[in-house]
């Protein structure tokens, strides 16, 4: 079993969490960075849904590759990019077929792109 929260009615906006449940050897709850279920997934954020996509890939994408790889319109995913860059996400200086990666992680690797 799995549960996720997103909003607080009384404190400001945390990131979501995610939780499994296993009830195979007692109750443990542990908390849980995949979002698992495709249903879920449809149901997020269209930035998260990127998120989600390049961290399991591994790989910088391009616009593209990530629209065939969520469902997402081209359109929907270059608009997510660019919306969230430099919060999010980070892309390469080609001026064609930027290469996107998430910013997480990743500063080593940031630094030796170039940016704009």
């Amino acid at each position: 079993m799995a549960f996720r929260h997103d909003k607080s009615n009384n404190d400001a906006r945390h990131d979501p969490m995610n939780y499994s449940i296993d009830f195979s050897n007692g109750v443990k709850y542990q908390l849980d960075t995949e979002v698992k279920s495709q249903e879920i997934r449809n149901e997020l954020p269209r930035h998260q849904q990127v998120m989600l996509w390049l961290r399991e890939n591994g790989d910088p994408a391009t616009a593209a590759e990530i629209a065939e790889g969520t469902g997402m319109t081209n359109s929907h995913v270059s608009n997510e990019l660019r919306k969230h860059e430099g919060r999010h996400f980070f892309g390469s200086s080609d001026k064609r077929d930027r290469r996107w990666d998430l910013i997480e992680g990743k500063q080593e690797e940031l630094d030796e792109w170039d940016t704009y």
